[in-house]
């Protein structure tokens, strides 16, 4: 909604086609990572269903990871960064 709410919807805001897009890849396996393996985490590897893992790993990104798990960064849809 942000992006209708400042008259940019046509330029931003979805994934369609034609529009900006910033993303980033994540590697939670780069080297030196921060991150423990799946395998080191009991929480993650016995999750008794795939969303409640994905979950585990999305909040191990976002307290533990750093610039060493970003594997990519795209702005406006070009690649500005790669390792």
């Amino acid at each position: 909604g942000g992006a209708r709410v400042m008259g940019m919807d046509e330029q931003l805001g979805s994934l369609d086609a034609n529009k900006l897009f910033d993303a980033i890849v994540v590697d939670m396996n780069a080297p030196n990572s921060p991150v423990p393996p799946v395998d080191a985490t009991p929480a993650v590897r016995d999750a008794e269903c795939p969303d409640e893992a994905w979950r585990l790993r999305l909040e191990q990104f976002v307290f533990l990871a750093d610039d060493r798990n970003i594997s990519r960064v795209y702005v406006n849809g070009r690649l500005i960064h790669s390792t």
